[in-house]
């Protein structure tokens, strides 16, 4: 059973013009899906990163432009299609994650499918990707945090309060849920003209972030998951797009933004281009 406002959404998704957007497409399905779940909302992070990861490690085995993280990379491959690859991704991890939407997904990879120039092939190609890396992340495990010790070092260790960034007023509309972020991203990527493949990198790298956050304030006992979250965003889009954002003067200490900012830097260390110093080396081991 579907909810209504989901039905909605699929239906304008099946119905509207054909056209190929497609991490806009599947991140508005995955958001709604992780919203309208009954997962915790450290779980419903790890959904949004699972997918946002997949969908660009797909697109990037495509046109090859950026390291890879989880997967092989690949000097590029013709006669490929990244959306289709990228559809394929997210449809694999939301089906491992909300298999009573099945039907409901295979309905939108079909319609990803039509919005393609035909003959468009990737789709084989983006699930065996996504299966990789949701092996890499599955329940229980924290695949984005490569050395949380080392994170952590230098931070105190505190009691934990019963919900991490978690409360009772937390609402995705009102901007009060780190879910919200996924939007704000993208308005942002949009208003700078990316392409898809960068908006799905920057998704990508912000949602790690987050995801990473708040496995550091579970690790550490930290009160405010949200605290050290945002400022962790606030690093990666300065760095990335220069959008300086001041966002937490008022309800974050020097503590909780330097330890942020330091879950920003390190998220900040994958996916450089192909070509940077940092790529020259292989992939760490998974």
């Amino acid at each position: 059973m579907i909810s209504r406002a989901f039905a909605i959404l699929l239906f304008l998704f099946l119905a509207g013009p054909a056209r190929a957007d497609t991490v806009a497409d599947w991140n508005r399905i995955a958001l709604d899906l992780a919203v309208r779940s009954e997962q915790t909302l450290e779980q419903r992070l790890r959904a949004m990163a699972t997918v946002h990861v997949a969908m660009f490690e797909a697109l990037n085995f495509v046109e090859g432009r950026y390291r890879p993280h989880f997967v092989v990379g690949s000097a590029g491959l013709r006669n490929v299609s990244g959306q289709a690859t990228a559809a394929a991704a997210a449809h694999y991890v939301l089906n491992q994650l909300y298999p009573e939407q099945r039907g409901v997904l295979a309905a939108a990879l079909k319609a990803s499918a039509d919005a393609l120039p035909a003959g468009g092939s990737g789709f084989t190609t983006g699930t065996s990707i996504s299966a990789s890396i949701s092996a890499v992340a599955a329940p229980g495990r924290d695949p984005w945090l490569l050395d949380s010790a080392n994170l952590l070092d230098g931070f105190p260790r505190g009691p934990m309060q019963a919900r991490l960034g978690g409360d009772q007023d937390e609402d995705i509309h009102f901007g009060t849920s780190p879910l919200s972020w996924n939007g704000r991203v993208a308005e942002l990527a949009s208003a700078k003209g990316l392409g898809e493949l960068e908006r799905a990198r920057l998704h990508a790298l912000v949602s790690m972030a987050i995801a990473d956050a708040y496995a550091v304030a579970r690790e550490s006992g930290h009160p405010c998951a949200q605290c050290i979250a945002t400022p962790a965003v606030a690093a990666i889009l300065d760095s990335e797009l220069g959008a300086r954002l001041d966002l937490l003067a008022e309800r974050s200490d020097k503590l909780d933004q330097d330890m942020g900012r330091q879950i920003g830097r390190y998220a900040l260390q994958r996916y450089r281009p192909a070509t940077s110093p940092a790529a020259s080396s292989p992939a760490p081991a998974r």
